[in-house]
């Protein structure tokens, strides 16, 4: 989020009279959490089948049960 204050679109919207409220939202939070979601979404699948070939291999119950 540090990096994205910084932009011109976050000045741009604050010198338009935006609340400081909105800038933060609807701006920078938007644009700040792309990069976090990307790699939550790339993650995920790996932590699933992850799970399954464990309790596959241990026979252990769980998700697969």
């Amino acid at each position: 989020m540090l990096e994205e204050i910084k932009q011109d679109y976050v000045r741009t919207a604050r010198a338009k009279g935006v609340s400081e409220r909105t800038v933060l939202f609807h701006h920078v939070l938007r644009n700040g959490m792309i990069p976090i979601l990307t790699r939550v979404v790339v993650e995920l699948p790996f932590l699933f089948l992850g799970s399954l070939l464990l309790e596959a291999l241990l026979r252990h119950p769980g998700l697969a049960a």
